[in-house]
Parts: structure tokens; sequence; C-alpha cells
């Protein structure tokens, strides 16, 4: 269970989804210890990461939070004369914009594979298409909030 937790680390995404990429490349077995963790692990970080598979209102609300979170870090690294960290600068970081970015990099991508494995789940990439659009649609408002 430590390792489901500790896989949910963005540092570690790339490397996890390029594990998964080449194990669903070559014969899954789910029956080997190895995989099913690595499987399981991969399925706690997107549970982690899941935000933009829910209804807008809910998505927009946990995504308001998270850069509460980031603004009041960014604010204490300014306070502090330390460089202010990526999307940290609530000054500079559109939110929208940012969470596009979040969908092509990361979310599509991470979803696909999911549903590659569950195809049952691809209700999912409906919704993120459709949460995409609507983040790509408040783009000029957010532009005006940052610079106001």
């Amino acid at each position: 269970m430590i390792d489901c937790v500790l896989a949910t680390d963005m540092q570690h995404h790339m490397a996890h989804t390029k594990q998964i990429k080449d194990k669903l490349d070559d014969n899954v077995e789910l029956s080997n210890e190895k995989d099913r963790s690595l499987f399981l692990k991969y399925a706690f970080h997107l549970a982690d990461i899941s935000n933009p598979t829910k209804k807008f209102d809910l998505c927009k609300d946990w995504t308001d939070l998270l850069y509460v979170e980031f603004f009041c870090q960014g604010d204490l690294e300014k306070k502090h004369k330390l460089s202010v960290s990526y999307l940290c600068d609530r000054a500079s970081t559109n939110i929208a914009k940012a969470q596009i970015g979040f969908y092509d990099f990361i979310i599509t991508p991470s979803f696909s594979l999911l549903t590659k494995m569950c195809p049952d789940l691809d209700f999912l990439m409906t919704m993120i298409k459709e949460n995409k659009e609507t983040w790509t649609g408040l783009f000029d408002e957010y532009e005006l909030k940052m610079k106001a």
C-alpha cells in the first residue's frame, strides 16, 4: 500500500507511464505479482489525478483548491526571495491554459492507456474531452483574472 501512495508523486509519472505502455505492448501477466503491483500503482496514481474525469463543476472546484495551494506556495517563495515554482505565480499563471496543457501532456495519454487496459472506462475519455473544451473556452476569462 505504501508503494501505491508513493506512486502518486508526479515525479514518477513519465517513467510509470512508459512501463505501463511497454507492458501493454508485451504480454501482461496479472498473475505475476510484479505486473499486478505495477498496474495497481498506476491505477492509484490515475485515481489521484482523476479530477479531469469528473463533471466540470466538481473538476473546477478541485482545480481551484489546488491553485489556492500553488499560489500560497508561490507567495511564500516570493516573500523569502526564492524563485517561484512552476504554476505557483498568481501573476503569470493562466489556470485554464495550465489545465489545457495538463490534459494534453498528462491526462489524455494516461487515461488512454487506462482505457486500453479497461475498455469499459472509455466514458472517462468523453468527460476529459468535454472538460478540456470548457477550459479552452475559459482561457480569455483567466487571462483577465491574471492581469487584474
